[in-house]
């Protein structure tokens, strides 16, 4: 068999070869970085949820929860890491139970799919529940509609506290159902009355009103958001 010689390529044919081997490397490379980019996880919002004053007493707890939207505003359920930046100060599981150990601040953060929300923890001393309130935006509902309620410590030095977990109850089962989350479902007409029971702590009874429809609904006269809402026991307990 004959050999065969390779004629070595001209200097413009070598110059033409390089820049279709460039062109190729970055065609290539960019279609890399396209799919790097359809691959990697989506970014949305978080919003932190349980606390309203940001605050907790030494060794109390509260359960939060975080909702991630995706870029187009739809809940999307993600796995929520939790984490907290001072573990001396509060420390808080995977199901977002916080608990707080000692007086200072600690930085509580959510994170998931590469977005993150976060709020800034103050623990307290431990101070005297002066009075439990029953808080809802209204003391009245139509039948068949919820009305959401929670309870809040008026402390010994004036500073309101969310109380958590609270034990609900209301002296008629027929009229209305409460859920332990604080949700008031009108059942049929009629009037019931709630309570919240903190560790065996009761507030007043909170008188509510189901009716069945709008006319009676508003001759109910309401002063305000925090109208009809009575103020608890007003012995001191140490939260």
């Amino acid at each position: 068999m004959a050999k065969q010689s390779l004629t070595p390529l001209s200097p413009g044919k070598m110059k033409r070869l390089q820049a279709s081997l460039l062109l190729l490397v970055m065609l290539l490379g960019n279609a890399c970085i396209g799919t790097d980019y359809l691959n990697d996880p989506p970014l949305g919002t978080i919003q932190i949820e349980g606390l309203t004053e940001n605050t907790l007493f030494v060794n109390t707890s509260a359960q939060l929860s975080a909702t991630f939207r995706n870029p187009q505003g739809q809940i999307q359920p993600v796995d929520i890491v939790w984490s907290s930046s001072n573990t001396s100060i509060a420390v808080i599981d995977g199901n977002g139970q916080l608990t707080a150990l000692q007086t200072g601040t600690a930085e509580i953060a959510a994170n998931a799919q590469g977005a993150q929300a976060s709020f800034l923890l103050t623990v307290t001393e431990n101070l005297s529940i002066v009075r439990i309130k029953v808080m809802a935006p209204n003391n009245a509902l139509l039948v068949g509609q919820n009305l959401a309620l929670s309870a809040q410590a008026e402390m010994s030095n004036g500073q309101l506290m969310d109380l958590s977990p609270i034990t609900w109850q209301q002296n008629t089962m027929n009229i209305a159902s409460i859920n332990q989350a604080g949700t008031l479902t009108g059942l049929t007409r009629g009037q019931t009355k709630v309570q919240a029971n903190y560790n065996g702590l009761l507030s007043e009874a909170f008188l509510v009103s189901i009716v069945e429809n709008n006319a009676e609904l508003a001759k109910i006269s309401i002063e305000g958001p925090m109208a009809g809402i009575p103020w608890g026991n007003r012995s001191s307990s140490r939260r």
